[in-house]
């Protein structure tokens, strides 16, 4: 039997449009198995980041909170000296003579010395724990900006893969 070529084409054209829906429906089983992938990415840089930036943040409290521990310390043990140093001070001002009179003031000088260091040690300190405070913030921008920049590489990656499967 002789089959028309109209028949022949018919046929050809089913052949065709059958097999590009197949190519179709494997192109979509594809993406979505990358879609997934990429979700499964994404979700697990996330804890990975959540991670860390929950380590990091406890080490600079922890940090923050032994500054303040030692600085509130020392505070305590310099106002009880500077109290004994002063009620010292008093008692031998009533004790010793207008000879002795230069070496009270030499010892006030020094105990004023001693508090100027003190407060410089503090502001140091509170700039210590600013400056802690602010490298966690740009750590944290940081790891953002990382995460994003992953993303859009992945981005990429899965738009040339698409484009590839697609020729």
């Amino acid at each position: 039997q002789h089959r028309s070529v109209e028949e022949l084409i018919a046929e050809e054209r089913a052949a065709r449009d059958s097999l590009e829906q197949v190519m179709r429906d494997s192109l979509a089983s594809q993406q979505s198995s990358f879609q997934n992938a990429l979700a499964e990415h994404r979700a697990e840089q996330s804890s990975v980041q959540d991670t860390h930036v929950a380590m990091t943040a406890q080490r600079f409290s922890l940090l923050e909170q032994h500054l303040e521990d030692a600085s509130s310390k020392q505070a305590q043990a310099l106002e009880a000296s500077q109290s004994q140093i002063l009620a010292k001070l008093s008692d031998d001002v009533a004790k010793v003579s207008d000879s002795h009179h230069a070496s009270v003031v030499e010892l006030r000088s020094l105990l004023d010395s001693e508090c100027s260091s003190w407060m410089s040690y503090r502001v140091a300190a509170d700039e210590l724990i600013l400056s802690e405070r602010r490298a966690r913030e740009l750590l944290e921008k940081a790891m953002d900006e990382k995460l994003s920049a992953q993303d859009d590489a992945v981005q990429r990656a899965l738009s040339q893969n698409l484009a590839t499967q697609a020729t």
